[in-house]
């Protein structure tokens, strides 16, 4: 029997495995008894971590332990877990994926039970802020011409006229916003990955199924990239400071 659940970190990461930085899949076989931070993310001015406690052969199984919202994630906070499994007799990483869409597979067996839980997060780095190949969009249209510019909006979703003129972006590219007071229909700015930087519209994770939004709820569906934070100015833009 295989059980599979996946978790999405809405919040930078600041620190993950050296092993899964190489990506490559392995298994916590040793240290024996010692206790392995997979990874570990920062909201606001909390942490949160994953831990892994390594067997100690057939003496003391293994225990997967999740930290949420301390100021310092390490050992001492393993007595305020949040989550706490035990009885694992082995768990592997697997499945990483550290550029397109940072992700990796946490695979642990309790007797004869598998379980399979995914971790996506779209921040890893400063380098790697941003989940690559997601708010990009090209037109193919034919014979376009490029009379719009960079960083100009393309499509205003907002208004009943939505026309689309994003096939005169520059090179056909252009990226996607909501607004607080429209976050069903999806908006457009000229330009490749424009979202997410400092003063930037922020990225587009989803849009949402209601009529406005606050700009807390608004996290759920928009996302800035490392060491920056959702803001809501009073026309209703969402920006990264």
């Amino acid at each position: 029997m295989i059980e599979i659940r996946g978790n999405i970190i809405l919040a930078p990461v600041t620190e993950v495995h050296p092993l899964i930085k190489e990506g490559k899949s392995f298994s916590f076989d040793s240290p024996v008894g010692s206790y392995q931070k997979i990874i570990e993310w920062k909201k606001a001015n909390l942490y949160s971590c994953l831990f892994y406690k390594v067997p100690i052969r057939n003496e003391q199984l293994g225990e997967l332990i999740q930290i949420e919202g301390v100021k310092v994630c390490s050992l001492r906070n393993l007595k305020k877990a949040s989550l706490k499994i035990e009885g694992i007799t082995s768990l592997k990483i697997q499945d990483i994926d550290l550029i397109k869409k940072p992700r990796f597979k946490l695979r642990y067996n309790i007797e004869e039970k598998e379980f399979i839980k995914e971790y996506t997060f779209p921040f890893f780095s400063r380098e790697n802020s941003l989940w690559a190949g997601i708010n990009i969009y090209e037109s193919t249209a034919l014979g376009r011409d490029t009379s719009l510019v960079k960083e100009q909006v393309c499509r205003y979703g907002c208004k009943e006229d939505r026309s689309n003129n994003c096939q005169s972006c520059p090179s056909g590219h252009w990226t996607p916003f909501i607004s607080l007071k429209c976050p069903a229909s999806v908006s457009a700015i000229c330009g490749l990955r424009e979202c997410g930087g400092r003063e930037q519209k922020a990225c587009l994770r989803m849009t949402a199924l209601k009529s406005k939004l606050t700009c807390e709820e608004a996290r759920n569906y928009v996302y800035c990239s490392y060491g920056l934070d959702v803001n809501c100015l009073n026309n209703g833009d969402i920006i990264c400071r």
